[in-house]
């Protein structure tokens, strides 16, 4: 059962009611740098001053840029995340 979710361009990003943050990509979805921005805000929003693990799923989305890749990995995300895990369709994702 999900207690709070906040919608973006690409990605609908919840907090479930055990703590842990999901990142879902919409179908089709292309996030740029500006989405990531975007969704690292809602993940602090979300997360009410924790640290959380965070579920992303990718497998409905189309593509990531290289900028976007960056500012998930940087300090903005670091500082909300606890651990990541990804799903993915393949290897190559």
């Amino acid at each position: 059962m999900t207690n709070k979710t906040i919608e973006t361009r690409c990605a609908v990003i919840s907090l479930r009611d055990d703590g842990i943050l999901v990142w879902r990509n919409k179908p089709g979805a292309a996030v740029g740098h500006e989405d990531a921005i975007a969704g690292v805000e809602a993940q602090r929003l979300l997360s009410e001053g924790k640290r959380r693990p965070l579920l992303v799923d990718i497998r409905p989305g189309k593509s990531i840029s290289r900028g976007a890749r960056a500012h998930f990995s940087s300090d903005a995300t670091v500082s909300i995340v606890t651990g990541v895990a990804l799903l993915v369709d393949s290897g190559f994702s």
